[in-house]
């Protein structure tokens, strides 16, 4: 869909065929951040500030999922979070998944 884009916070380490057992077992940690089909480091959160107002002054009315591993810490999400801020999303959509759970996003847009 061209009026929404998904912000995937990549977990740290670790397949999701290793945590099907125990799905949280996990470092907490985030190891990228993608928007849309682009990956920028965590520690790099001013491109994506950038990638997403430049996406939003061609479409204003452009959509935001935030999609997340339920085992990340906060501290790795709430970064992410004001990076949003910082770009102007005023509203965003979150979608947290489990391993093996189908992508959220999908479901998310499925359910509009």
């Amino acid at each position: 869909d061209e009026n929404r884009v998904v912000i995937n916070i990549v977990p740290a380490g670790g397949s999701v065929a290793s945590r099907k057992d125990n799905p949280l077992l996990h470092s907490g940690e985030a190891q990228a951040v993608k928007v849309g089909i682009n990956t920028y480091s965590v520690d790099d959160l001013d491109a994506v500030v950038e990638s997403l107002k430049a996406s939003r002054a061609q479409n204003p009315e452009m959509q935001v999922v935030l999609r997340a591993d339920a085992a990340l810490y906060y501290d790795e999400v709430q970064p992410v979070m004001m990076a949003l801020t910082r770009a102007g999303i005023g509203t965003v959509n979150l979608a947290a998944s489990m391993p093996g759970d189908a992508d959220p996003a999908s479901a998310a847009a499925a359910q509009e």
